[in-house]
């Protein structure tokens, strides 16, 4: 993970619609799409609040998982960066 992309704080796109229970949808309805978040991904999303940078979601994502620094940094850096490419996150 780059310095940079580690000290930004993502944000969710305000307008994704989610629905959050057994399972966790997100849709774009300016681009007609719905997407399916496993927990990982769920408890990524959740973090993405614009206070936290990509660095504290990758520490938080360690301690809840018990997951290697380095696999949790790159997990994290992964998912953010597909959910900007999709417009579902914004950089904060």
């Amino acid at each position: 993970m780059s310095t940079k992309q580690a000290s930004t704080k993502p944000k969710k796109n305000q307008a994704v619609a989610e629905k959050i229970g057994a399972t966790t949808m997100l849709f774009d309805a300016s681009a007609g799409r719905l997407f399916e978040l496993n927990e990982t991904g769920r408890a990524i999303w959740s973090l993405c609040d614009g206070s936290r940078t990509v660095e504290e979601i990758a520490k938080a994502m360690e301690a809840e998982y018990g997951i290697e620094p380095a696999k949790a940094a790159d997990d994290t850096s992964a998912f953010i960066a597909k959910m900007k490419e999709l417009n579902l996150i914004q950089s904060g």
